[in-house]
């Protein structure tokens, strides 16, 4: 099995001519075999930045099987109706059913945190895919669907949401992550990692009945995080000893430098225009 991992959208840029923003969004080419599959893990912010970059890099999104989201935050879905929009045809949109809820957040003021609505979506040529659970994209090629939250120091950031008229706290249920099981370990691809990434890894590697982990790559939601959970995230995840960490987008600078510190030439942040290969 051959892994590509073309970054389209990041909070940074090194290369001359692509756009960065707050945002994710990677492109995830699959070989195995005869077969090959083109998945999409979400959007950015904007459709103009995921369009300029991928024109710019030579990227040809028609190519793509189908579309992952992460969760429902704007800088992961931003630009889902524009992607949609160019590449023409009705392809699948996976997602969590509560990835289209109320987001909100509050700081210092009451701000809205979602993207485009279903029916946005829907009329852009996406066919919504809504399910809890893992759903198979390809062989070897999976969501986490809802995942575990098995530790106790990795918990949800402070969003908000309504359910049933009650202004309420967002656990974000919705935050998954795309699997895939590689010839020397799983293959872990975060867009935020709500959840935790230490919880996202051990989900993943009991979702694929896998022990070992060949590499994680994303937004790991650490910036703000206390210097304790750092501390104990750095710790589990040398403990899970993946060959290769790409933290980036929302993992925050302090922990990104404990991951370098820790991992050494193992840990490579990437940014806007970077290609992984495994």
């Amino acid at each position: 099995m051959k892994v590509r991992v073309t970054v389209l959208v990041e909070d940074s840029a090194r290369r001359r001519g692509l756009v960065a923003e707050h945002g994710l969004s990677l492109l995830v080419d699959v070989e195995a075999d005869d077969l090959s599959s083109c998945i999409l893990l979400d959007t950015g912010s904007t459709p103009d930045t995921i369009l300029k970059n991928a024109d710019a890099m030579g990227v040809d999104l028609s190519r793509v099987d189908a579309i992952v989201i992460s969760h429902g935050h704007y800088d992961h879905t931003g630009g889902l109706v524009g992607v949609l929009k160019r590449i023409g045809r009705r392809i699948p949109v996976v997602a969590h059913p509560k990835a289209f809820d109320l987001k909100l957040a509050y700081r210092p003021v009451l701000r809205y945190m979602g993207g485009p609505t279903m029916r946005e979506v829907e009329e852009a040529g996406g066919v919504l895919v809504l399910a809890k659970g893992p759903v198979k994209l390809a062989e070897g090629v999976v969501t986490t669907g809802e995942v575990e939250r098995s530790t106790s120091f990795e918990g949800v950031e402070e969003f908000w949401t309504v359910a049933d008229g009650i202004f309420v706290r967002d656990e974000m249920p919705d935050d998954q992550s795309l699997v895939i099981k590689g010839d020397e370990g799983v293959i872990v691809l975060t867009g935020c990692a709500h959840s935790g990434v230490v919880n996202t890894v051990i989900h993943a590697k009991s979702l694929m009945g896998v022990d070992r982990v060949k590499a994680v790559i994303g937004g790991f939601h650490l910036i703000g995080a206390s210097e304790g959970r750092i501390r104990r995230t750095v710790e589990e995840l040398r403990r899970l000893n993946p060959d290769l960490l790409a933290p980036c987008h929302c993992t925050g600078l302090k922990a990104v430098n404990a991951f370098m510190e820790a991992f050494g030439e193992k840990c490579r942040p990437p940014s806007t225009g970077d290609v992984i290969e495994i």
